[in-house]
């Protein structure tokens, strides 16, 4: 999304949605306009990321540990005059670890999710709002 202020109002509007969110940077370079972030993530009916159709059938008394990971990179440049850039790009993935109801033995699935788009608009939204 192109945002019609100066590169400093959006990163501070980038930064702010992360403090705001409690999300601990990883990295943040306001020359190159990088930040990254790790969180986890809901993925059973969350409304972030969509993993799929994930089989927890035959799991020992439906006891299972879903646990989902979101990486959030954002990138801030400007394009001019009061004319700034910013791109989210979010990737998920999710563990699963179960007992099988057969032998009780440990189960264990892993996979990619892909980005709802919500948490972007969230972040296009917030920034909108900040400047």
């Amino acid at each position: 999304m192109i945002f019609s202020a100066s590169y400093d109002e959006v990163w501070a509007g980038a930064v702010d949605w992360f403090a705001e969110h409690d999300i601990l940077i990883d990295k943040i370079e306001k020359t190159s306009g990088l930040l990254t972030a790790k969180k986890k993530i809901k993925v059973e009916g969350g409304q972030l990321l969509d993993c799929g159709q994930i089989n927890i059938s035959g799991t020992l008394g439906g006891k299972y540990r879903l646990d989902g990971y979101a990486t959030i990179n954002l990138t801030v440049h400007s394009k001019g005059q009061r004319k700034t850039q910013v791109m989210v790009n979010l990737f998920g993935k999710y563990e699963f670890q179960a007992r099988d109801a057969w032998n009780g033995m440990p189960v264990s699935d892993e996979g990619d999710c892909v980005s709802t788009g919500r948490l972007e608009k969230s972040i296009f939204s917030f920034i909108a709002n900040k400047i």
